[in-house]
């Protein structure tokens, strides 16, 4: 069997899989390469393991196409030649749960000024003893989450176990054991009206693209957080920088963006937004599901999909995008 890793992700994920190699004939290729390689590679593939497919990669031999990442934004499903499943691996809930929790938490306890404060100078103006300032816990906060896939349902499930009072803007209402209000897309203003947090975890088509944009942003309160962990397509940056500088709401984390590196380019800037200079924006460069327990739960649910066994979850094969 004939396997082709296409993409950084791909590759790196195929050094955690331990194939035999007496089995399968790999090829391997990062995004730099030209068209005519990538043609070359694709003779007689059978599985193609890639975050990418279009008519590149269309062959008469592939029988899967199989997606290292979240989000198949990526997947031209017009191109893909019938009778090839295309399948994810996911795997990344949790992780980006735990990413976004450690931010809402963070931010609404000001754990980073607090600490700062008294590091530097010994400030006690925030000592319970001496009545400082109390601030919100989770159980005082309404989350409101855009996208009711698989990320959106896990973090409901983690900030409702925390008494949160939760609800979601999705297009899929689903059973759920906690109390959680549903919105359609068509009601996002009521669904943002009186979220302390605002999660951006859907997936982007052209329903979704600005789905936060600047009328959304002006439904906001000034204390908002607002993270974004889907794609950079889906959030305004532009008009969220500038909400940002004026004080409009008052966080942004951001973990997607516009621009990503190529090998030797690790300076580049990840968005025609400037937030360099807001002290109310945090960024960080796509690391959200990135951890060794991700990475090895993929690398094996790959290396099933691939040996054909069984992966024992429905629930990995794609199903229609459920943001």
């Amino acid at each position: 069997m004939k396997i082709f890793f296409f993409g950084n992700m791909a590759c790196y994920l195929s050094r955690q899989m331990h194939l035999c190699a007496e089995k399968h004939v790999m090829t391997f290729l990062d995004e730099s390469a030209t068209d005519a390689e990538i043609a070359s590679h694709c003779q007689n593939t059978d599985i193609l393991v890639s975050m990418v497919f279009d008519q590149r990669f269309v062959t008469s031999s592939l029988k899967k196409v199989l997606v290292p990442g979240i989000g198949v934004d990526k997947i031209n499903f017009s191109q893909l030649p019938e009778n090839v499943e295309v399948l994810t691996c996911a795997a990344h809930e949790m992780a980006v749960s735990e990413y976004i929790l450690s931010y809402v938490i963070s931010y609404f306890r000001e754990l980073d000024s607090i600490g700062e404060r008294f590091k530097s100078s010994y400030d006690w103006r925030d000592c319970s003893r001496l009545g400082g300032i109390a601030r919100k816990q989770l159980n005082e906060l309404t989350v409101g989450v855009i996208g009711g896939g698989r990320i959106g349902r896990k973090v409901i499930e983690v900030f409702s176990f925390f008494g949160s009072s939760c609800r979601c803007l999705t297009r899929y209402p689903y059973e759920t054991s906690g109390s959680v209000l549903f919105f359609p897309r068509t009601e996002r203003d009521d669904f943002i009206r009186g979220c302390d947090v605002v999660i951006v975890a859907c997936g982007v088509d052209k329903d979704t693209q600005n789905i936060i944009g600047q009328h959304a942003i002006t439904m906001m309160e000034p204390d908002t957080l607002l993270i974004n962990i889907a794609r950079a397509e889906c959030v305004n940056y532009e008009a969220l920088a500038a909400a940002c500088h004026d004080r409009k709401i008052g966080r942004a984390v951001i973990d997607v963006w516009q621009f990503y590196p190529q090998k030797g380019d690790q300076a580049l800037r990840p968005s025609a937004a400037d937030f360099r200079q807001l002290d109310n924006v945090d960024m960080t460069p796509h690391i959200s599901a990135w951890t060794r327990k991700v990475i090895a739960d993929r690398a094996a649910i790959l290396a099933r999909y691939i040996n054909e066994e069984s992966c024992n979850s429905a629930e990995y094969v794609l199903q229609e995008n459920q943001a």
